[in-house]
């Protein structure tokens, strides 16, 4: 896994076997360049999501870290309004 991802997840306190986990979820994560995974999140974060929750989107569904952020941004655009409820009530619509 990129170092600065992986920093990025324990900033966010993710210990070591959550990391491990997602990573086995979704094993792309180990290849996945940290500037993709942020820039995705900012998308998220630009819909509306708060990012003080991104941590549980992460948690719920860390594969959206993956995605190209074009999609994700596509994606959430779909969703209309309250993409925060949205998201909350189903992680993986993204």
């Amino acid at each position: 896994m990129d170092k600065n991802l992986e920093a990025y997840l324990k900033s966010l306190d993710f210990d070591d076997e959550d990391i491990e986990n997602f990573c086995i979820l979704v094993p792309s994560l180990e290849y996945v360049e940290y500037q993709q995974a942020l820039d995705c999140i900012e998308a998220v974060v630009k819909a509306g999501y708060p990012k003080d929750d991104i941590d549980s989107l992460i948690f719920s569904n860390p594969g959206f870290l993956v995605c190209d952020p074009k999609y994700i941004a596509n994606k959430l655009a779909a969703l209309g309004d309250d993409v925060e409820a949205k998201l909350k009530a189903d992680p993986t619509l993204i």
